[in-house]
């Protein structure tokens, strides 16, 4: 059995990054629906033919996660239950039922962004290699950007208030995303009128 180590690639270039950056756009989705924020697309001769994120929240369903929704969806769009000629990209490093449903799909090549020491593939399955012999792994491509939208999900589910910042504060476009959920605008607003804070910005 291979080694995980014979079978890492490094991103390739401009292509990853700007698929990466939709797969991005769908774990933004995930946090404003206050969902784990992890997101996927499937990319097939240089198109988008599915995209997926965190839904286990919204279905009760600890199964559905960004990669499984984006699979299904691939499968459906396809026809077919295999993908040796697609790559899918998502935000954080596959978990182990994810890692079995890529093994099963022969998906030609996977590209993740931040690693997952508590829930990746990689406590699991170590040093073997978890994904069919023909698929290529691909890993850190904006590992940053997917990582700091984890941090702050948890740190404000932690938090008994959500994070609201003054309106002159620089990363206040970033951290906005957090009012933008129904449930928490409410205390947002007694926030706002108290310290005034923005609680409310289209940003």
């Amino acid at each position: 059995m291979a080694e995980i180590s014979d079978k890492l690639v490094k991103p390739q270039g401009m292509d990853d990054v700007h698929f990466m950056k939709q797969a991005l756009q769908e774990a933004q989705r995930a946090m404003d629906e206050e969902e784990v924020p992890v997101g996927a697309v499937v990319v097939m001769n240089g198109k988008i033919i599915a995209r997926g994120h965190n839904m286990t929240e919204k279905l009760q369903d600890p199964t559905a996660h960004a990669e499984m929704i984006a699979l299904t969806a691939a499968f459906n769009a396809l026809g077919s239950k295999y993908l040796p000629e697609a790559t899918l990209y998502v935000t954080l490093e596959p978990c182990p039922m994810c890692a079995g449903a890529l093994y099963w799909s022969k998906i030609g090549r996977v590209v993740y962004g931040a690693d997952d020491s508590k829930n990746g593939y990689r406590k699991v399955a170590g040093d073997r290699w978890p994904f069919h012999k023909n698929t290529e792994l691909s890993y850190g491509c904006c590992a940053e950007e997917g990582a700091r939208l984890m941090k702050d999900f948890f740190q404000q589910k932690r938090s008994p208030w959500p994070v609201v910042v003054p309106l002159h504060h620089p990363k206040n476009s970033y951290h906005a995303i957090y009012t933008r959920s129904p449930s928490l605008r409410a205390r947002c607003v007694r926030t706002t009128h108290r310290h005034s804070y923005h609680a409310d910005s289209p940003w």
